[in-house]
């Protein structure tokens, strides 16, 4: 078995990354794990990519991660062959979902089975989108029939949600599942059973039942995530990860790992936590924040900048030159309106600011209260309006009406489309109408009548009707009186005539009768009226004083402009001859107010004329002349879950719920192992490689059960996290005193700058888009220890130190280092189940240790990081001694604008017993090195294990607040 340089490392691949071969019955070799992930992506570019590997390119790769160089993906490294090839999602280390639809529940637990760690917003403006639970749960005799899979699993969760939603308490039926221990020969590891999934089911059940009548929390939410986390925690996958983010205001996420959380709720420990800030907050908010971050000792909550996010992505497009990535889409900040706008409810329109703290909660813990939106079609939804802080807002100026005042981002429907408020010059908003198309019968009929039917017979004794005649347009209104297009010989227009007291003069003499309605009207312009596409209403009579008294009507009762064009007496040419056309006139109304008026209050009987109504609302409606900044305001979110469209001062306007990160997305990784003796130009060939590996990966896009979404996503953005690990190892990549931060800039500019070429390069070959992000800094937890570096952009522990790791006693590789003579000694909080061995650990020379660099000089690398050298964010946990809290705090603060994602944790220099990391000097290392066995032959631990008994591994990428997906 060929060894990897010290054993500490040739155990954490044989523990983590090593399969089983059933034909050999042993683990695999180092060489043979990389050999079997090289093997699988030279199938997998010939047959998904058409490009066939040239053997020069397959030897310099597997050259690289042989030696430690560069590592690809480690799930990837984990599951290449028949598991990856049965689902790519394996391929990723971390995905990013939001709580807005119902199926991101099982989406996640199917995730999270592959072994992807999961980041998640249970922001308010998400969740509120989320169903309301039933008033109501009952026992069902449904049996949900659960499968032996992940897909499986996530199919019966699936399904017990939606029986939920319709107050349903099923059963469920575990029986198929493997029992505890069983094998998981394609992807590695031992079965859980059936126990940990029929606790979640119960604990969903549970969970759904205390919400009934209303809808989740934030914090509802956030613990089903972290108990659909727990179930894999002890399933095949060796443990889950996730982060979550919450609104800046949310109390209770600001509280979620307060008090004795880890005794009532355990699973919390899963998610590391952040707040999003939307921009640079006051200091007092600020400082409120930060007191509790410290209070919590658990560095929770993070911080998430979204404008700092945009900032990157900006930055991005600019050394382009071009949208390598659409910043607004991904990144954008929650679009507002300011307090003084009004939107559309059931009560009317009401100020932004009155329906905020109508619905603000009055005390800790109470559920905000609900508003009946009116959406853009006139039905109704349950919503809720919120405030968002202060924010820089823009005031939109219209040619004819009233300003409208919100943030830039904020989202309209316009004449050629949807359009963001700081584009809005020279086009028109859509108008909210509130089209008529409902009228009293019979004055709707004395009108039609007065305007194109025949009267004379009002004169004659011996008829008993009127002839009503219904054109082919006229379908709608016929089927108002139980007709059909054609002529309707009808008692009941007879007695509404004479009721009206309608003229039986023919039209060109037939005047307005004294009587009239709105319903009157409106069957006078359904006969002889007419949209003039692009340009007005016009109604068309023989009769001038009808014209007349039609125009005065209008203006006195309904306020409505109107005026009168003649239409000379001429001759036509028709089918059957020539005839003279008398003089006509046009009663027009052309104005945008006198159109809108019409179409509320009057408006057409037949459907085709109120379309052609509401398309010249369009066209008419007011241009935007100019959209100015204003300075800042406190600005206000609304949400409508239903269709996400509200009525905002008459005009359609989407609810403040935007998309932030784009949801349905996965992280790529590949790693650059940074070496002490690294120079550039090595490390600049270690990118070169780290950045095809990366562009591979990309092109693994065949998800299984999850929607279409994450593989459009994923296609569309290509997205690299082309990683280092080792910063603090390396003199020039640590940012010592021997070489000038000029020259790191320019160097990590370099760096990035040659990542995107050889991205480009191999996009090509390979026939998938350039990455629209390309380098990133990663915690690196399991790769740091496999190839003995120091974690990212952190610094190692101490020059000496002792790494304890924890084995379970029935574990072959545990029984194999027993009989080897490796030291160990029991868990002391699991003595019967669990072994700790300690493998001595000295760090290279000219690295840095975690006490040489001040919480602040952390920052300060982690910044020329962020602006030199990441497309994404560096993950990085500041360690903070306990006098540097408010000399850090000043920090973030002053340069918060430029922070799109930290965490910050304790300093503590106390080592418990057994601890991961335990520092010791020179002396008891050497002491302790000379107790660990010599010449371990490790193909000895085949006589150990006839079956296999490895574990599925999984890398994370991230720590709170340091994802930009």
């Amino acid at each position: 078995m060929n060894e990897l340089p010290t054993m500490y490392q040739t155990f954490m691949h044989l523990s983590r990354y090593s399969r089983w071969l059933d034909d050999k019955g042993r683990r695999e070799t180092w060489e043979e794990t990389v050999t079997r992930y090289m093997d699988f992506m030279k199938w997998h570019l010939l047959e998904n990519c058409k490009y066939k590997m040239p053997q020069a390119v397959y030897n310099e790769v597997k050259g690289y991660i042989l030696e430690l160089k560069v590592m690809p993906s480690m799930r990837a490294l984990m599951t290449a062959g028949e598991a990856l090839k049965r689902d790519n999602i394996a391929n990723y280390n971390c995905s990013f979902l939001i709580a807005d639809k119902i199926r991101c529940f099982d989406e996640m637990l199917y995730i999270l089975l592959c072994g992807v760690g999961v980041g998640f917003s249970v922001e308010r403006q998400f969740i509120t989108k989320l169903p309301t639970m039933s008033e109501e749960f009952h026992p069902t005799n449904t049996t949900i029939a659960v499968g032996d899979s992940k897909m499986g699993w996530a199919k019966a969760y699936k399904e017990l949600i939606s029986l939920l939603l319709a107050g349903e308490v099923p059963k469920w039926d575990t029986s198929k599942i493997r029992p505890a221990g069983a094998r998981l020969k394609t992807f590695g590891g031992r079965a859980s059973g059936s126990a940990p999934l029929v606790d979640l089911f119960n604990y969903t059940v549970m969970t759904f039942k205390e919400a009934r009548g209303r809808k989740l929390t934030s914090f509802e939410v956030h613990k089903l995530f972290c108990k659909i986390a727990d179930v894999v925690v002890v399933g095949g996958v060796r443990r889950a990860s996730l982060i979550s983010l919450s609104n800046l205001s949310d109390d209770r996420m600001r509280h979620a790992k307060h008090g004795q959380w880890h005794i009532l709720n355990p699973e919390l420990a899963l998610a590391n936590n952040s707040a999003c800030y939307t921009e640079k907050p006051d200091i007092g908010i600020f400082m409120e924040e930060w007191i509790a971050l410290y209070n919590s000792k658990s560095g929770e909550r993070g911080i998430f900048n979204r404008e700092a996010a945009i900032k990157t992505i900006a930055d991005i497009n600019k050394r382009a030159g071009f949208d390598r990535r659409d910043s607004e889409f991904e990144f954008g900040l929650n679009p507002c309106f300011t307090g003084d706008m009004r939107l559309l409810t059931d009560a009317g329109y009401a100020s932004f600011k009155e329906l905020s703290d109508y619905c603000s909660p009055v005390t800790e813990g109470e559920d905000s209260k609900t508003v009946t939106v009116i959406k853009p079609d006139g039905s109704e939804s349950e919503g809720t309006v919120w405030s968002n802080g202060i924010k820089q807002v823009v005031e939109i100026r219209f040619r004819n009406r009233d300003s409208i005042t919100c943030t830039k981002d904020h989202v309209f429907q316009t004449d050629t489309g949807d359009c963001k408020a700081k584009f809005l010059k020279d086009h028109r908003l859509v108008p909210y109408v509130e089209m008529k198309d409902d009228w009293y019968h019979d004055g709707f009929l004395a009108g039609f009548v007065q305007g194109d039917g025949c009267t004379g017979r009002l004169n004659s004794k011996s008829h008993k009707g009127l002839e009503v005649c219904f054109g082919r347009n006229d379908g709608d209104i016929a089927e108002m009186y139980g007709q059909k297009v054609g002529k309707w010989y009808s008692r009941e227009a007879m007695r509404v005539a004479r009721e009206w007291e309608l003229s039986p003069e023919p039209l060109p003499t037939r005047d307005l009768p004294a009587n009239q309605c709105t319903s009157f009207l409106a069957g006078l312009f359904s006969a002889n009226g007419c949209v003039i596409n692009g340009h007005r209403v016009a109604f068309k009579t023989t009769n001038k004083n009808l014209a007349v008294d039609l125009k005065q009507v209008l203006k006195v009762d309904f306020d409505i402009d109107s005026y009168i064009t003649v239409n000379k007496k001429k001759k036509v040419k028709f089918s059957n001859g020539e005839y003279v056309c008398k003089e006509s006139y046009d009663l027009n109304i052309g104005t945008f107010e006198s159109i809108l008026k019409f179409a509320e209050n009057i408006s057409f009987g037949q459907a085709y004329k109120r379309k052609n109504l509401a398309s010249l609302l369009r066209i008419k409606s007011p241009q935007v002349m100019s959209v100015k900044p204003i300075g800042k305001q406190e600005v206000f979110d609304f949400n409508e879950p239903e269709g996400h469209w509200g009525v905002v001062e008459g005009v359609i306007a989407h609810n403040c719920g935007e998309i932030i990160l784009r949801p349905k997305s996965f992280c790529n990784l590949s790693e650059v192992i940074v070496r002490a003796e690294d120079t550039f130009d090595t490390l600049k060939d270690k990118i070169r490689i780290a950045t095809v590996l990366g562009t591979w990966q990309a092109s693994l896009t065949d998800f299984k059960y999850i929607s279409s979404k994450w593989a459009e996503n994923c296609e569309e953005e290509a997205l690299l996290g082309v990683s280092m690990t080792g910063i603090m190892d390396n003199e020039i990549t640590n940012g010592s005193d021997l070489y000038s931060e000029e020259y790191l800039i320019t160097s990590l500019g370099l760096l990035r700058e040659h990542a995107t070429e050889v991205n480009k390069e191999w996009a090509k070959r390979i026939h998938i888009n350039p990455a629209a992000a390309i380098t990133c800094v990663k915690p690196s937890g399991n790769i740091s220890q496999l190839c003995d570096t120091a974690s990212g952009i952190h610094a190692r522990h101490s020059e000496y130190y002792v790494r304890s790791v924890r084995v379970n006693v029935n574990d072959p590789l545990a029984q194999f280092m027993i009989d080897k003579g490796f030291p160990h000694e029991p868990d002391v909080t699991k003595p019967e189940t669990a072994l700790v061995f300690r493998f001595p650990q000295k760090s290279p020379e000219g690295s840095i240790t975690r006490t040489e660099k001040t919480a602040v000089e952390q920052l300060e690398l982690w910044m020329l990081y962020k602006e030199h050298y990441c497309d994404h964010n560096p993950s990085c946990t500041i360690n903070v001694k306990e006098h540097e809290w408010l000399e850090v705090g000043a920090w973030v603060y002053e340069n918060f604008d430029n922070i799109s994602g930290l965490a910050f944790l304790p300093f503590s220099e106390h080592s418990y017993t057994q601890a991961p990391y335990q520092e010791c000097d020179e002396f008891m290392y050497k002491k302790l090195m000379s107790e660990m066995p010599q010449n371990v032959d490790w193909n000895d631990l085949s006589d150990f294990e006839s079956d296999d008994m490895t574990t599925g591994s999984q890398e994370l990428a991230c720590t709170a607040g340091g994802c930009e997906i």
